[in-house]
């Protein structure tokens, strides 16, 4: 009975010993959301002030080639994919939901390394792939993404491009979805433009279209930045979520085994009990 005592009470310290590992990784993930929820909401405010300026530009009669679908039937695909560990609950619907709406002739760019090796064991062909060294792609990253994107869009390789990511909607919810990144979609700025007050002729320099497609640029990559981020949100969430509930499991395991031991002990009491009334009983005999 000893030796079982001694075996119950290692494995009790082993799975405390993870219980503590897996509440630290929890409070670190708790900090770091903490963090980026403010980051998201000052993107948000950049968002809207970006939007803002680009309606005041005009009434767009500009022509754009980031206005109009090419010519071509490929699209193209990208895809944000989570790089930590406990987030299976969210990046496997998000493989899903591309597989879903992925046809014959599209091809795919994926960010992140885990998400490209779960695509090829699905057996989904990765055209293009970029990884980044940190955890969340630099602006460097976010630039080069950008520009790979636009100049294949400008030379009519794909007739739109697809942007899939995880979005953050709160705490208990985080969902894959799409977004059409290109052709650019302005009826936001129709909008304004309609409740747009005239309060002067600005002069532009070096001209207004310039100023206009320099900031169509500048939203667009702001744009894959904020897409990033939703999914460096909702990936923070499932693992905060996952790790607690690794915490709970560990507590359960924990239970389970006193219960165990204690009916152990209980079963060697009985036994030991048992075997010395039917000693006593012989000897009277």
């Amino acid at each position: 009975m000893a030796k079982k005592s001694l075996f119950f009470k290692r494995e009790v310290e082993r799975i405390k010993d993870v219980k503590e590992t897996l509440k630290a990784l929890e409070k670190i993930s708790s900090a770091n959301l903490h963090f980026w929820r403010k980051v998201q909401k000052i993107q948000k405010e950049y968002d809207e002030k970006l939007k803002t300026i680009i309606s005041e530009l005009g009434e767009l009669e500009f022509e754009s080639p980031f206005f109009k679908e090419n010519e071509v039937e490929k699209q193209l695909k990208v895809i944000f994919s989570v790089e930590g560990k406990f987030c299976g609950k969210i990046l496997n619907p998000l493989l899903d939901f591309v597989e879903i709406n992925l046809k014959k002739n599209d091809e795919i760019l994926i960010v992140g390394e885990r998400g490209k090796n779960l695509l090829e064991e699905r057996n989904v062909k990765i055209d293009y792939f970029f990884n980044s060294k940190r955890e969340i792609p630099t602006e460097k990253d976010i630039r080069e993404i950008k520009n790979f994107i636009i100049s294949g869009f400008l030379r009519k390789k794909w007739r739109k491009i697809l942007v899939f990511y995880i979005e953050f909607e709160s705490l208990a919810s985080q969902k894959p979805k799409v977004f059409e990144f290109l052709p650019f979609n302005f009826q936001f700025l129709k909008e304004k433009i309609e409740k747009k007050e005239i309060l002067g002729f600005p002069i532009f320099e070096p001209s207004r279209k310039e100023v206009f497609d320099f900031l169509i640029k500048e939203y667009l990559e702001f744009s894959l930045y904020e897409k990033i981020l939703e999914t460096k949100l909702s990936e923070i969430v499932a693992r905060s979520i996952s790790l607690e509930e690794a915490g709970e499991k560990a507590d359960e395991l924990i239970y389970q085994i006193n219960l165990q031991f204690l009916k152990t002990k209980r079963e060697s009491i009985t036994r030991e009990v048992t075997e010395l009334f039917s000693h006593k009983i012989l000897i009277k005999k």
